[in-house]
């Protein structure tokens, strides 16, 4: 695992061999409702720790369905948050309310 700029670099295992795969620095950040802040290297290590069975199941998903570029599988905010940014979704579904 290693970070360059704003991507955690991983592999992952998929049908016997390492695949390559990468989650945003953002998207980490976004998980956590952090800002991108006094985090060190180590602490968005530690995000990553934290919520990586969900990154790299983001990432299998996306290598079975060919969602790949040469760098590999990218898992973004949108993967990690569904609802994070998007406008008319700020509370979850159902949870709405109406202004």
């Amino acid at each position: 695992m290693a970070k360059a700029r704003d991507f955690i670099h991983f592999l992952i295992d998929y049908g016997g061999a390492p695949r390559r795969a990468r989650v945003t620095v953002a998207a980490l950040l976004s998980k956590e409702g952090l800002k991108c802040g006094d985090l060190t290297h180590d602490d968005l290590i530690e995000l990553f720790i934290k919520h990586h069975v969900q990154i790299e199941a983001v990432a299998r998903s996306k290598i079975e369905r060919g969602d790949i570029s040469r760098d590999g599988a990218t898992v973004s905010s949108e993967d990690l948050t569904p609802n994070a940014g998007r406008f008319g979704q700020l509370w979850p579904p159902g949870n709405r309310r109406d202004l």
